[in-house]
Order: structure tokens, then C-alpha cells, then sequence
């Protein structure tokens, strides 16, 4: 499965101001020592696009806390997991496409409004925690701003009317349904620059024949656009949030700590496939990730994966297992049955399967080496 990592604020003819520090770079984590690729949604494909431009300047090295995001590119790179795609060139050659899309989707922008509203309050956050752990100091307006609704001031030669900057942010900050001419108006605007970038990474899409992995508050955005399209689904979105819940709540010790381990993964065509197909089995089944689900999911791998044999052999999984069980109860049912199992007694289908399970839990074990 091959994805295409998106960026914002490069080559969108709705930007006219400068950008905030937290633009250009893709899905992210926050590290002590600065922002790294996410490594859960790294999990889910085997090659992954970026635009040339956002990687140049993410390897410039102009911005520090960029640096352990510009090594695990380099390293993707070199291993031949990450193409490089000229997002400029695509956007040069049908930009006049792009302004007339954009001009007719924001005709009626009530709906696009709500979006973004909902938009905002999940981001204002986020970005304020951005900047307190990487902002440049002088940036810290530009950075915490509601960025569309700066953008467009200084579009007007407003940028420095904090009055009209706090009246526009605290209206869509309101509950407010029915606007004045006025402010219908200038919310329409405000909002060009996101759904330009949204048309902008489908355009991306469109040409290279593969999905998007956006930040997860842009999937309302997606799915008004392509509300009329039967060829668009929003499968890989549902399989990436949960990705995140099992990864980031539910066994976190199987995280990946380093793009290395991401690329011993993603080697394994099994691995990466019975991790997708995992999570969709769930999604199709409403089966909510939680701490009970794994519970579940282990006692299967103990039942179908490892065979009881009579004969005492030394064996390598069982060890492993038992550092990420859940409970004490399965642990016991784990030591009963593992007492007797054999790796070589694992069968290929049932392997094929737990793929995922394995290597993760291979990884997790060499960090104790």
C-alpha cells in the first residue's frame, strides 16, 4: 500500500501572508527532542510521496525542531520507501482549474463554515502546544493565530487590525447560524485557502493514483468533497484512527521507537497487510479497539497460533508474549499452554494472520537486548 503524506501552505494561490511554523511538515509526533514523522500511520504502507518542496525545506535544516523529521525522510529515502513528487509543477499546470473549483464550492459556504469552525476549536490548542515546545518566540502570533482569518486580513491590508482579527475569531468561535452580508462574505474568503489545499492534495492524488494520509481534522473536509463521488471511500481514514487507538492507548509498548523499526516492518508485505487487515476486520465488525478487544485478540493467539506439544522444547515467542498480555488470567493460560509450544510448530496460515503481531513483538524484545 503506497500513500501520499500531504503538507499545507506550499504552492496554494489563496496564501498570501507568511506561514506558521506548524505548516509544510507531514503527520507528526512530538519528541523531546523536536517532531518526527508519525510512526503508527507509517505502519499501514510500504512507500509513501511527498512533495519536493517540503522535503527540501524540512532537510534545510532552517527549522531545528524539524531535524529528527528530516533524518527519518533521508532514511525512507535511501531505503527507496519515500518518492519525491513535484506538487509545484502539478499545481502550475491547472491552477486555473483550481480558482474556478475553489470560487464554485465556496458560493455556498455555510457548510464549509461549519467544518472549519469545528476545525478550529480542535487545532487553537494544538497549536499554542506547538509553540510552547517549538515556536521561535517572535513568532508566537503568527503561530497561535486562527491562520485562515490572518491570512485574509493581511490579503486586505488589515494584518494589524487586532480589533477586526478578534471580532472575526470570536464569531467563529460563537454559535452563531445567520450572518450579515458583510460577514458572510469575508468567512467565504477566509476559507478559500483550506479547501484549495484540500483540492490541492486530491489533485496530488488524482495524478499519482494514491490515497491521502492527512491530519485527521481535515477528514470532514474529504468527506463534503467527495459526498457525490462513488469512487471515493474513506476506508484508509477509519484504518488510520484506529491505528492510533490500538497503537497509542491500547499497547503502546509495541509503538515503533525509530524509523528503523518502521522500515523492518514495513519490509514484511505480510506484516503490513495483516496489521490492515486486522484493523478492518474490526471496522467491519464494530468491534471497538479497547483493552477487552486485546484481551480477545491475544486469547486467539494462544489458542490458534501456538500448538501444545508434549515434548519440552525451547521456544522464543511465549517469553516475548507474556511482557504484553493484558491480564494476569491470560498470562496463567499463556504460561500453561506455552510450557510444551515450539516456534516451529506455528503454522504458515496462521502465521500469515498474526504477522504483525510478531514482528512488532520482535522489535519490542530486541530494544531489552
Amino acid at each position: 500500500m503506497e500513500f501520499y503524506l500531504t503538507s499545507f501552505g506550499l504552492h496554494n494561490p489563496y496564501i498570501k501572508s507568511e506561514i506558521p511554523e506548524h505548516c509544510v511538515f507531514p503527520i507528526c509526533s512530538y519528541l523531546s527532542n523536536g517532531i518526527d514523522l508519525d510512526y503508527t500511520s507509517l505502519l499501514l504502507g510500504q512507500e509513501y510521496y511527498l512533495d519536493l518542496t517540503a522535503y527540501e525545506f524540512i532537510n534545510s535544516r532552517e527549522k531545528e525542531f524539524l531535524a529528527p523529521m528530516a533524518n527519518t525522510l533521508s532514511f525512507l529515502k535511501s531505503e527507496g520507501f519515500l518518492r519525491l513528487v513535484d506538487v509545484q509543477g502539478m499545481v502550475a499546470e491547472n491552477v486555473i482549474q483550481l480558482k474556478q473549483k475553489v470560487e464554485s464550492l465556496t458560493k455556498h459556504p455555510e457548510v464549509w463554515i461549519q467544518i472549519f469552525q469545528k476545525q478550529w476549536r480542535t487545532v487553537s490548542k494544538e497549536f499554542s502546544e506547538f509553540h510552547n515546545l517549538y515556536g521561535t518566540p517572535s513568532k508566537h502570533f503568527l503561530n497561535t493565530c486562527n491562520y485562515p482569518v490572518y491570512n485574509y486580513l493581511y490579503s486586505i491590508g488589515e494584518a494589524d487590525n487586532i480589533e477586526k482579527m478578534a471580532k472575526i475569531t470570536n464569531l467563529l468561535n460563537g454559535k452563531k447560524v445567520r450572518y450579515s452580508s458583510n460577514e458572510f462574505e469575508a468567512l467565504g474568503e477566509i476559507i478559500k485557502p483550506l479547501i484549495a489545499q484540500i483540492l490541492i492534495n486530491d489533485l496530488v492524488r488524482s495524478k499519482i493514483g494514491k490515497p491521502i494520509l492527512d491530519w485527521d481534522d481535515n477528514e470532514s473536509y474529504y468527506n463534503e468533497l467527495y459526498l457525490y463521488d462513488w469512487q471515493r471511500e474513506n476506508k484508509e481514514s477509519l484504518i488510520h484512527s484506529e491505528s492510533h487507538k490500538l497503537f497509542d492507548i491500547i499497547i503502546p509498548s509495541l509503538k515503533p521507537k525509530n524509523i528503523q523499526e518502521v522500515v523492518r516492518f514495513i519490509q514484511k508485505d505480510r506484516a503490513v497487510m495483516s496489521l490492515r487487515n486486522e484493523l478492518w476486520s474490526a471496522i467491519e465488525n464494530n468491534e471497538e479497539l479497547s483493552h477487552a478487544w486485546y484481551e480477545s485478540f491475544t486469547n486467539r493467539v494462544i489458542k490458534k497460533d501456538l500448538n501444545y506439544k508434549n515434548n519440552q522444547k525451547k521456544f522464543r515467542w511465549l517469553g516475548i508474549i507474556l511482557n504484553f498480555l493484558p491480564t494476569a488470567g491470560i498470562v496463567n493460560a499463556a504460561i500453561e499452554v506455552g510450557k510444551n509450544l515450539s516456534e516451529d510448530a506455528i503454522e504458515e496460515s496462521v502465521l500469515n494472520n498474526f504477522e504483525w503481531f510478531y514482528t512488532l513483538q520482535n522489535e519490542a524484545a530486541r530494544r531489552k537486548v
